[in-house]
């Protein structure tokens, strides 16, 4: 029963892990976007990073 236990604490663990890389790089990539594209009106680059956040989760789906 521990075994089963500690083992899926592990793979839950993998788990978070993994999907944090992914968020840790998505935003990576959001903060180079706005950093080459920020100095662009403001507002245009709201809806550009809005879309490419929807987009990066629909891709992690």
């Amino acid at each position: 029963m521990h075994f089963s236990t500690t083992n899926l604490l592990l793979k839950l663990k993998g788990m978070v892990k993994h999907n944090l890389n992914k968020v840790m790089s998505i935003h990576k990539a959001m903060l180079e976007f706005h950093q080459i594209f920020g100095y662009s009106v403001n507002g245009f680059v709201l809806i550009i990073r809005t879309d490419l956040k929807i987009e990066a989760g629909a891709k992690l789906i």
